[in-house]
C-alpha cells in the first residue's frame, strides 16, 4: 500500500512539473522556428527607392561572431512562372548565396535553380529537386518574356517574412544592392547583434534599421526565462515531500505501541532510527522509481516535450524523496517512550 501511495505522489508531482515546463519550452521553441532572433535589416528611408543595403556586406555578416547566417533580398521587378502553370506567375526576388547557410541547405549542383517557398510552390504543384521550364517577364509585361530551364528548391521555413514567403527567389552571386538584410543569431549574442547592425549595413545616405522578424517573445505577460523561472510547479517536488512526510507521520503515530515495545525491549534511538529509515527506504524507493516511470510515460502520452519531461520528471522525484526521507529521520529521532511510559500517560 505504501508503496503505492508513494508512486502515485511522485507520479501526480512529476508529471505537473513536466507538463508545466514542457509547456514553456515548446511555445519558446516554436517561437524561434518562426524566427524568434532573425532580425531582418531595412534602409530607414524606404520612400526613397534608390537607398538600398551593401548585398555583399550582408552576405558576409555571418562571419561576425554571434551571427549563425545572413543572406540579402532585392526585388527584380519581374515575375516567374513555370511554362506547364503560366497562371501561376509571382513576383520574383533575388537573394544572396548566404541563403543556403542560413537555411542549413546544401549548395546547388546546377548553374541555375530557383528557391521555391511552400506557399509558392503550392499553386503550379512544384515539386523539390525537379528540373522545369520556367518563364520570366518583366512587371507581368508578356510581351518581353524569357524561357529557361531550372531547377527547384523547396524551402518550407515560417522565417520568411510575408512579402517574399510567396514569390520565387533567385540566388545571385554578384547582387549587389539589396532591399532587405536577414540576419540569423541566438538568445546569448542578440542584443549585441541588433546594436551592430545599423552601422554595419548603414549607407552613406541612410542609416539601417534592425527589428525583430516576429514580435519578443512571451509566455503569457512574462518571457520564456522568466516564466520558466518563476513557474510555481517548479515546487512540485516540495509538495510532493510534504505529503509523503505526513502520510509516513500518520503511520508511525499509528505503530507507536511497536515502537514502544522495542523501546521496551532495550531498542536504543539509534537502533529505532535505522529500522524506521530502513522500512521507509524499502517502500518508498521502489514507490518512487514507479511513481517516476508512470510521471514520464504519462506525460510523454499526453504530447509534452520528451526532452523535458525526461529531465523535469526524475528530478522532481529525487528532490522529493531525498526532502521527505529527511524528514522521516527527524521523525526517527523524536523521543520514544517504554510501554510503562505510555501507560503512565493513558493515567
Amino acid at each position: 500500500m505504501v508503496v503505492l501511495v508513494c508512486a502515485w505522489i511522485t507520479a501526480a508531482a512529476g508529471a505537473v512539473a513536466a507538463m508545466d515546463a514542457s509547456r514553456i519550452v515548446t511555445a519558446e521553441a516554436q517561437w524561434i522556428a518562426k524566427g524568434g532572433y532573425t532580425l531582418v535589416v531595412t534602409p530607414s528611408r524606404l520612400d526613397e527607392e534608390s537607398v538600398t543595403l551593401d548585398a555583399a556586406r550582408c552576405d558576409r555578416l555571418s562571419t561576425i561572431t554571434g551571427v549563425a547566417g545572413s543572406f540579402a533580398v532585392s526585388a527584380t521587378g519581374s515575375t516567374l512562372a513555370p511554362t506547364s502553370a503560366p497562371g501561376a506567375a509571382t513576383t520574383l526576388f533575388a537573394v544572396t548565396p548566404g541563403i543556403y547557410d542560413f537555411f542549413g541547405m546544401p549548395p546547388p549542383q546546377e548553374s541555375t535553380e530557383i528557391i521555391a517557398p511552400a506557399r509558392a510552390a503550392e499553386r503550379p504543384g512544384l515539386v523539390d529537386g525537379e528540373q522545369t521550364w520556367l518563364v520570366s517577364s518583366i512587371a507581368d509585361d508578356w510581351s518581353d518574356t524569357s524561357r529557361f530551364p531550372a531547377r527547384i528548391r523547396l524551402l518550407d521555413s515560417p522565417i520568411l517574412g510575408e512579402d517574399i514567403s510567396g514569390s520565387y527567389l533567385a540566388p545571385e552571386g554578384a547582387l549587389t544592392e539589396a532591399t532587405a538584410c536577414y540576419v540569423a543569431t541566438d538568445a546569448a549574442h542578440l542584443a549585441a547583434v541588433i546594436d551592430l547592425l545599423p552601422g554595419a549595413l548603414a549607407s552613406p545616405t541612410s542609416p539601417a534599421v534592425a527589428e525583430p522578424r516576429v514580435p519578443t517573445g512571451s509566455y503569457g505577460v512574462l518571457g520564456f526565462s522568466a516564466a520558466y523561472d518563476q513557474r510555481v510547479s517548479r515546487w512540485a517536488w516540495a509538495g510532493a515531500a510534504a505529503v509523503l512526510l505526513l502520510l509516513w507521520a500518520l503511520l508511525q503515530r499509528l505503530r507507536r505501541q511497536r515502537l514502544a515495545v522495542y523501546a521496551t525491549f532495550g531498542a536504543g534511538p539509534r537502533s529505532r532510527l535505522v529500522m524506521q529509515v530502513s522500512e521507509w527506504s524499502t517502500l518508498s524507493l521502489p514507490g518512487c522509481a514507479l511513481g517516476t516511470f508512470l510521471a514520464i510515460t504519462g506525460s510523454v502520452a499526453a504530447g509534452a516535450d520528451p526532452a523535458t519531461v525526461v529531465l523535469q520528471a526524475p528530478v522532481h522525484a529525487l528532490a522529493g524523496w531525498l526532502a521527505a526521507t529527511t524528514g522521516v529521520i527527524a521523525l526517527g529521532l523524536w523521543p520514544i517512550g517504554t510501554l510503562l511510559d505510555n501507560l503512565k500517560d493513558r493515567t
